[in-house]
């Protein structure tokens, strides 16, 4: 008997048990609209009651999922709180959602079912997020194996984001009536025909429903298999994590098969679930009580058997934990193939900035170019990209379980000699940049400048000091070395052909980590020079990290920046091997023309960052603002300063004028709204929004000090720029001259669509493609 169901959502789960359909309900989604006639591979389930902040995270993981062919489901259990209001926003709608009162958890799943039309199911709650390639792992695992459920691993975190505990799949088998659930259930893809022929979940169970349902499915002699792959992030807590409740439901459940076990052999066989080896104790202990209650069957004996050897052998008895470990690696670390180019970056996950953009989008472009691309990153915390990745595309954390033990191999003391060798051989102009003063690498204009300087203030013998840095070894080492030999190990597994590290933040870690190996380095840049190799402290602020940067520019197969001026502010020793690629900006494939019918908003979108100096326009929109009434400034982007921007907004009573407002996916339906582009940033290499923002017509002011803006903005042909003198006057003074003028910012607009034509995909590729190549093929580019 099935639920009553609604047309245009019915499922295809038969064996729910039948309840009164509510008439006191809400749904909406894309299969109210239309159902497609086309079935999912994929049903993900997610339950919910009072998570309206967690479900967008929820949602959004499902959204950004690298393989597309699936349908995602929520049931709300009549949430007060703002669920509803983010299941009913166009920006999360998902496929089809039903918010009503339910009776508990597994009632709410077992109603969840009955809406699915997936190949295999997948049950994730509200504050649990999946990994962006966790349908892409499990689609490859059921095509080789035909399972009819497919176990993946789970990383447990806790409230702040942090990790808690690695939870990998384990071999089910009969022992599992005794061990519990030999995985996790929110990493379990649960066949369609499964369910049908098994049945839901027991709605009298709080806790242990899950487990009498596998333990049905191998009762029932239902395939597995593991999926080898972390497939999400689950937040520990709640009702599943109340031990004394757990312990009474496995006791019913452990009854349904054998009644009549004494409580004390109940309360011995109970400690199975638990992971610690067996001491003799322990064993004479179970001995005397199994003596005790020797009337149980056959079949009793021969679980309890195989619970034991596994808890004292591992869940693989056959293969050592070496050869566990190793089965493990290999299938997440495939060796390197001719045209396999790996993309590295430190931290990556959840952030909407250019340089983080630029690589995903890179990656999707070589990869349906047929290279075989990988990205790698050292997060360390649970996410995925806020930009979309294709399917296909490998995204590792070194630091992130299973690998982060795994690829912890290698000598500290080996890096610590490496370091001392690089500096004792470093020329002299990397000694000197490394040691000259803050206060006089500030500023500075390029390497003659600093060179000029240091004359000025008779500081030329800086060139003899490397006692110094030897001295920094071991701080340098004591924040990097782990990362360092995470990096050296996974790129001896791999042994790709091409590194491509991404950002000062990285490419001193990988390029140590290198050493020795044959593979060829790539630098990818993506700011201005002065900022990275002269004043950027902020990042690291020892001397030695600047000679690393400087050191690894210098050894690499190339080294890539944005613009041709970029190349001749660095010391003569890294001008070698540098070639310029611009970052690439797609013409709109959505465009509203630039007209008067556009809103009366000032655009600006980045991180929250000091760098992007956005209180500069809040300064300056507050001494605008009496002079364009109706007008709105909107500054898209999240960060570190955004509690900061709130109070400034806050002290100039512009709440309602000024709206900060989280990073979006769909920015191009606001550069279509927007009427003017404003950019503030003290630093950009190659500023991408701006760039993006003018391929959509939009106008642009910017500060004339910056030199990515200075580069791209031409006064009165796509915009303004605005010098340094009495800065925040002239520039509030210039968006009041534009917003009363229609016809020149039509004009600019343009001149705006026109100047961003040079940076198309095509041309920008064309040289990422030149360059990766001559590397894959060891030629020499400048011949």
């Amino acid at each position: 008997m099935g639920y009553s169901r609604r047309s245009k959502v019915v499922g295809l789960f038969k064996h729910a048990k039948e309840r009164k359909t509510n008439k006191y309900y809400i749904d909406g989604g894309r299969r109210k609209k239309s159902i497609s006639t086309k079935r999912p591979m994929f049903s993900i389930v997610t339950i919910t009651r009072n998570n309206g902040e967690s479900i967008q995270r929820c949602i959004d993981s499902v959204k950004k999922q690298s393989y597309t062919s699936f349908e995602h489901i929520i049931i709300d259990g009549c949430s007060s709180d703002n669920t509803l209001e983010v299941l009913q926003e166009p920006l999360f709608e998902v496929d089809y959602f039903l918010s009503e009162e339910d009776l508990g958890i597994y009632n709410a799943i077992n109603k969840g079912l009955t809406f699915c039309l997936g190949n295999y199911i997948l049950l994730i709650h509200a504050d649990d997020f999946l990994k962006h390639d966790a349908l892409e792992h499990c689609a490859n695992t059921i095509q080789k194996s035909k399972c009819e459920v497919a176990l993946g691993d789970s990383i447990y975190i806790n409230d702040q984001n942090k990790f808690i505990a690695y939870k990998p799949a384990r071999q089910y088998g009969e022992e599992t009536i005794l061990r519990g659930i030999a995985g996790p259930h929110e990493a379990a893809f649960i066949s369609a025909k499964t369910y049908d022929f098994i049945g839901g979940y027991d709605e009298s169970y709080k806790i242990a429903a899950d487990l009498k349902f596998f333990r049905n499915c191998i009762l029932h002699n239902v395939s597995f298999s593991k999926i080898y792959r972390v497939i999400n992030y689950k937040l520990i807590g709640g009702s599943s994590f109340d031990k004394e409740l757990e312990y009474k439901e496995n006791r019913l459940l452990f009854n349904e098969m054998y009644p009549g076990v004494s409580d004390d052999l109940y309360k011995e066989l109970y400690t199975l679930k638990n992971h610690k080896k067996m001491c003799e104790k322990d064993f004479l202990n179970l001995y005397s009580l199994l003596s005790k209650n020797s009337y149980m069957p056959a079949s009793f004996y021969r679980i309890l058997s195989k619970a034991l050897i596994k808890k004292n052998l591992g869940d693989t008895p056959e293969q050592s934990k070496h050869n566990e470990q190793k089965l493990l690696t290999q299938k997440i670390l495939l060796p390197a193939t001719k045209k396999t180019v790996l993309l590295c970056i430190g931290k990556i996950k959840g952030i909407s900035g250019g340089a983080e953009r630029v690589l995903i989008e890179l990656a999707n472009h070589l990869s349906q170019a047929d290279y075989d691309v990988r990205i790698i990153c050292a997060d360390g915390k649970p996410g995925y990209p806020f930009y979309q990745l294709d399917c296909g595309i490998d995204f590792i954390d070194i630091n992130e379980a299973p690998l982060v033990d795994i690829l912890m191999q290698g000598s500290i003391d080996k890096l610590a000699e490496e370091l001392f060798s690089i500096i004792m051989k470093s020329p002299e102009e990397f000694l000197t940049l490394a040691n000259a003063p803050k206060e006089i690498r500030s500023g500075c204009q390029g390497w003659e400048d600093l060179l000029q300087r240091l004359k000025n203030n008779n500081l030329n013998n800086l060139v003899v000091e490397r006692e110094s840095l030897i001295n920094e070894i071991k701080p340098w080492l004591k924040q990097y070395a782990g990362n360092i030999l995470r990096w050296r190990q996974l790129l001896r597994i791999i042994d790709p052909p091409v590194v491509i590290p991404f950002m000062i933040s990285c490419i001193p870690q990988v390029f140590l980590a290198n050493r020795g190996l044959k593979t060829r380095l790539i630098l990818s840049n993506h700011n201005n020079p002065l900022r990275d190799y002269f004043d950027q402290d902020e990042w690291n602020s020892l001397g030695l990290d600047r000679l690393m940067r400087l050191f690894s520019v210098s050894s690499s197969s190339k080294s890539l920046w944005l613009l041709p001026n970029y190349i001749s502010l660095m010391p003569p020793t890294c001008r070698k091997n540098a070639v310029v690629i611009e970052n690439p900006i797609a013409t709109p494939t959505v465009y509203n023309p630039y007209n008067s019918n556009r809103q009366k908003t000032l655009l600006a979108v980045g991180r929250y960052t000091n760098v992007k100096n956005f209180q500069l326009l809040i300064h300056v929109f507050s001494i605008a603002a009496p002079d364009i009434i109706g007008w709105q400034l909107k500054i898209f982007g999240d960060g570190p300063e955004k509690t900061n921007l709130k109070k400034l907004i806050n002290h100039y009573g512009l709440e309602g004028q000024v709206h900060l407002l989280p990073p979006t996916p769909l920015i191009g339906q606001e550069y279509n709204k927007a009427s003017l582009f404003l950019s503030s940033s003290k630093v950009e290499g190659f500023p991408l929004t701006l760039c993006e923002a003018m391929s959509y017509g939009l106008p642009a002011i910017g500060r004339i000090s910056c030199s990515g803006v200075k580069h791209l903005i031409q006064p009165d042909i796509n915009g303004y720029l605005i010098p340094n003198k009495n800065e925040i006057d002239n520039y509030a003074k210039k968006i009041c001259e534009l917003v009363h003028a229609p016809e020149k910012r039509q004009e600019l607009s343009t001149g705006a669509r026109n100047s961003t034509k040079p940076y198309s995909p095509e041309i920008v590729y064309r040289k990422w493609k030149n360059v990766i190549n001559s590397e894959l093929n060891h030629t020499n580019l400048f011949q």
